[in-house]
């Protein structure tokens, strides 16, 4: 149910898809985490696009809606962690490998519960994120469609960046307790030139051999070991471009889906209390996870799918609660302090071939009642009757 990248934990949580409108909605919950599967255990039935990726998979339902729940495993005390939708950095708008100018391009995930717990969609402005929903690749929904105008990667990619370990301290002279933080220049820490310091070597943290004997007695030690690298090479003829299909286009259905922008809702990217520098950001751990419809789940896994998931309307009804997040006093990332991409990617109702169906808010509209001009699905079109007007 979960993935380790370097020191991070990660769990792909299902939940509520938040109504498409002007909105900004509280925080939507969690129905538990989706199941995990690695490719290379299904080589033999995944589809070549799968497997020349590697990584993991899960399976979503066409416009289903998920969060994302981090934590860090011990020794590590905080990790840089970069989270990337069909390419697109999450918080920036920006491509893989883009340098940002030192602004805070990935989520700072601290241990104990400190730091970014969770992220529920793209960041469209400080405070608000627009809310991760899966579409499928080739219709130019997307926020990699979108922004480049190609859908060639699709999925999610995580890349994590674990922080630098220290092999000296810094304090001042004398006996006393204290040290100075290795993050802060002289001028920060009050100190002038003549001052002077000592320097302190530092025992290691134990080594890989110690860990895997410990591991001996305690079998999840090795999986919290396991770091995952996928690299992924695709062949392409020079000057060849794939063009995203228009949406009024006939194509045929993909197993890949991508992440397309739903909802508003109210989520604070927290600014990293550490410089960027306190990570090896040249040095990065990081993996694909594909996202495919439940129909080739089955066919791949032999299994069926979880159940397609219910509305914001259903949620409601029920009178269950919404979340609020305790971090007023915590400040924002600046990943805003120029202008960003992700601010122009528009939701999946605002483009106008996707209404959604008035019964289920989930499958898109392909009839419309000639009263009223709402639409309705294909699965609920036995309805005679617009439920909104009657």
């Amino acid at each position: 149910m979960e993935v380790a990248v370097g020191s991070l934990r990660l769990r792909f949580m299902r939940t509520v898809r938040m109504d498409d409108n002007s909105t900004t909605n509280d925080l939507p919950p969690g129905f538990g985490p989706f199941p995990i599967h690695t490719v290379s255990t299904y080589a033999k039935t995944v589809p070549p696009s799968l497997l020349s990726r590697g990584g993991r998979f899960i399976s979503m339902w066409k416009h289903e809606a998920m969060w994302m729940l981090f934590d860090i495993a011990a020794p590590q005390s905080a990790c840089a962690v970069r989270i990337y939708v069909g390419g697109i950095n999450a918080l920036t708008g920006q491509p893989r490998n883009a340098t940002w100018d030192g602004k805070q391009d990935y989520l700072a995930v601290k241990a104990e519960g400190k730091g970014q717990r969770w992220l529920d969609g793209i960041s469209v402005k400080p405070g608000v994120v627009r809310q991760f929903v899966t579409m499928p690749q080739g219709q130019g929904h997307t926020v990699e469609g979108q922004i480049t105008g190609e859908e060639d990667v699709g999925g999610v990619q995580i890349n994590v960046c674990e922080l630098y370990e220290d092999k000296v301290s810094f304090k001042p002279p004398g006996l006393g307790p204290g040290t100075f933080d290795r993050c802060k220049t002289p001028h920060q820490l009050g100190l002038k030139a003549g001052d002077i310091i000592c320097m302190k070597k530092l025992l290691p943290r134990s080594t890989l051999k110690d860990r895997l004997k410990a591991s001996v007695t305690s079998p999840t030690a090795v999986l919290r070991l396991k770091a995952y690298r996928t690299l992924v090479l695709q062949w392409r003829p020079k000057g060849a471009k794939r063009v995203v299909q228009k949406a009024n286009e006939q194509s045929q259905p993909t197993p890949e889906f991508g992440i397309a922008a739903g909802g508003l809702i109210s989520q604070k990217i927290h600014r990293d209390n550490l410089p960027a520098l306190a990570y090896d950001m040249e040095n990065p751990t990081t993996i694909h996870i594909s996202i495919i419809n439940p129909e080739i789940f089955k066919t791949i896994t032999g299994r069926d799918p979880l159940p397609s998931p219910i509305t914001q309307q259903m949620y409601e009804e029920m009178g269950l609660p919404w979340f609020k997040a305790n971090d007023q006093e915590i400040p924002s990332a600046d990943n805003f302090s120029v202008a960003n991409p992700l601010a122009q990617v528009q939701s999946i109702s605002s483009m106008g071939s996707q209404t959604l169906c008035t019964f289920c808010k989930i499958n898109v509209g392909i009839l419309s009642f000639s009263e009223c001009f709402h639409t309705s699905c294909e699965d609920c079109a036995t309805h005679d009757t617009c439920p909104s007007c009657n």
